[in-house]
Formats: C-alpha cells, structure tokens, sequence
C-alpha cells in the first residue's frame, strides 16, 4: 500500500475517465491527493474555444469533492498554476509548487500521460510514476473530446457537473 499518492488534472471538464482514475489510485494508497490545477494561459482558451465561460479553479474543486466524498482517503486540493508556463517548459516551478502545495512526500503519482513520465522521473525522484490506463480503454474519453463535442459526450461529464454542463446544450 502506497502512504501518500497524487493525482493531477485540470479537470476542464472533469469527466468518468478522471473518476475512474481516482479511485483506482485511492485503492492503492493509504492517502491520495488530488490536485485540481488552474493556470489562466490554458484555462481562458480552453473555455473560449468550447463556447463556455470562464470555469474558474473553486467550481472545479468543488465538483471533484462532491465525487470523492465517499472515498474516505482522497483529500481534493486546488493549486493555481500561474506564472508557470504550461508543461513540458516550466517542470521545475511546477514541481516545486506541487510539493508546497502537498506539503509531505508523495510516495506515488498518477496519470494517463506517458509523456510526462520522464518529466516526473527527473522532477519527483522520491516518487513513482504509475501509468493509468493510457490508451483510455476503461474511459474512453479525454477532456479535449468534451470541449470539441459537449452534445456527443456529455454522459462523460462528472455527476456533479452534469446539470453545469447540459445547460450549454440547445435543449439543455
């Protein structure tokens, strides 16, 4: 069993694949965290090109919470990426703001990325990268896909965020 676990995402929108993902990890670990991150130079664009206003960082952690209130090990933060330009640039200040954030070590850390991997190996040596499911077999789904076609996707979009995001549908 893992002590300390990390689970990160912008969660824009926060969809199954990323529940899935979650208590996954949370199985694996005494304590999982799960870090909503924000940073505006992603998060702006993103929300124009979908068509939506601006989902700040306090909606998005609060529909996360709101999913993993069962799950008795999973603490739900926020971190605000700003000033860190988007990954692969800005590894060093990510990480470092990651660790201030936890603030204890992270035994390992989740994601769907295999790009990252070599990023995390350098950036959280005292932490093991484990790899969920990246060719999104157990979800088939990437929040790319929702901003692209909310209508055709929207039963990917989070219980709690359902209602949110079915109110930018026509019939919504």
């Amino acid at each position: 069993m893992i002590e300390t676990g990390l689970f990160v995402g912008k969660f824009l929108p926060p969809h199954l694949g990323h529940l899935w993902s979650i208590k996954e990890a949370a199985g694996q670990c005494k304590k999982l965290y799960v870090l909503v991150c924000d940073n505006p130079e992603t998060t702006v664009p993103f929300c124009k090109e979908a068509g939506w206003p601006l989902i700040g960082l306090d909606q998005r952690v609060e529909w996360v919470k709101q999913q993993a209130c069962a799950l008795e090990n999973v603490t739900v933060l926020g971190m605000d990426e700003s000033g860190i330009r988007m990954l692969p640039f800005d590894w060093i200040k990510w990480a470092d703001r990651v660790k201030q954030t936890i603030g204890e070590r992270i035994g390992a850390i989740f994601g769907s990325e295999a790009s990252y991997l070599e990023g995390y190996k350098k950036h959280f040596p005292e932490s093991q990268y484990i790899l969920q499911d990246p060719e999104r077999r157990h979800v088939s789904i990437h929040g790319t896909q929702i901003r692209r076609d909310l209508e055709g996707k929207l039963s990917y979009v989070m219980p709690a965020a359902y209602d949110y995001f079915k109110g930018f549908l026509k019939d919504g």
